[in-house]
């Protein structure tokens, strides 16, 4: 297990985050990271190699809840026996939620914040026969983005003391893996909108046709007395019917794609997460909705242009 301890007023901004009331902290309230992840790079038995690589996201690191208490044994060199440290957990937190203020948090340890208090406690009963703490006070730095040359006085800083403090790229992993997942999001998107763009095209000309072939049947209904609005209303209903038959195909089709290649990953690679992107597919769906009724009234009007008896005839 891993524990941080912060701050009153970073606590308070951390459980703000979590959806937690600062005002509910007491001081034994801990915060738990319940998410972790492992793979065959950090976890193995000793004296074998796995087969290949594995990786599993693990949403629930523990089984106890909020309003529960989390006991935990520290070593006490002064009493030389395990001294138990009841915490009460105060709620979960999410990776992305504490992003602002942990990086690289969320392994296959479980991870805890606390306030002052308890860092001030732990701190005491773990010193040794010296008088120095099991726990490390650290100063995490978030740089603005901005070039300057903090971080290289720090590490002459740090070589000149020997000793007296350290200095680690915390970060660097997690960055190169965010320049990669933006790099491949970059091209996704690239080819969304180029997709897109040629399933519009295509619809247009469908629908161009749709209305060029059934003409002749609008020309009809309009001559024997339906109204603009009774052809607008038909119109729609015909438009629901494509999309909702569209919808069902491509919930068939992409539902059978995606059970492939998650089966297929997950035998590569182990463990995956996977979320239906609910939002994204309904915005899509209205999208198209839209677009296919603009299309359709617009190549009906133009249609209609003639006469009744021209178009008949």
């Amino acid at each position: 297990m891993n524990m941080i301890s912060v701050d009153g007023d970073i606590f308070g901004e951390m459980a703000k985050a979590c959806g937690i009331d600062p005002d509910t902290l007491e001081e034994n309230s801990v915060l738990v990271l319940n998410e972790g992840e492992f793979s065959t790079d950090n976890v193995g038995v000793m004296g074998m190699e796995p087969d290949r690589y594995r990786y599993y996201h693990v949403d629930n690191m523990t089984s106890l809840h909020p309003g529960d208490e989390l006991p935990v044994q520290f070593y006490s060199d002064q009493k030389g026996e395990y001294v138990t440290r009841k915490l009460s957990i105060v709620g979960y937190a999410k990776t992305a939620q504490l992003e602002k203020y942990l990086s690289g948090a969320g392994d296959y340890y479980l991870w805890i914040i606390t306030g002052p208090s308890v860092g001030r406690d732990v701190m005491e009963l773990t010193k040794d026969a010296e008088g120095a703490p099991y726990m490390t006070p650290e100063l995490h730095i978030r740089l603005n983005g901005k070039e300057t040359d903090l971080i290289q006085r720090l590490s002459q800083l740090s070589d000149l003391q020997e000793g007296a403090f350290y200095l680690t790229e915390s970060g660097y992993i997690q960055s190169i893996e965010h320049a990669v997942v933006a790099l491949a999001d970059g091209l996704l998107l690239s080819f969304v909108i180029l997709s897109s763009l040629i399933c519009l095209l295509n619809l247009f000309n469908s629908v161009r046709g749709w209305m060029a072939g059934s003409i002749r049947e609008y020309a009809v209904l309009r001559s024997v007395g339906m109204t603009k609005g009774q052809m607008r209303q038909m119109l729609l209903l015909q438009c629901g019917g494509i999309i909702l038959r569209a919808v069902l195909l491509a919930l068939l089709g992409s539902g059978l794609l995606i059970a492939v290649i998650y089966n297929g990953m997950t035998v590569i690679f182990g463990n995956l997460v996977l979320q239906f992107p609910l939002l994204l597919f309904v915005l899509a769906v209205l999208l198209v909705g839209i677009v296919l009724a603009v299309f359709s009234f617009w190549s009906l009007k133009k249609e209609l242009e003639q006469s009744d008896i021209t178009v008949i005839k």
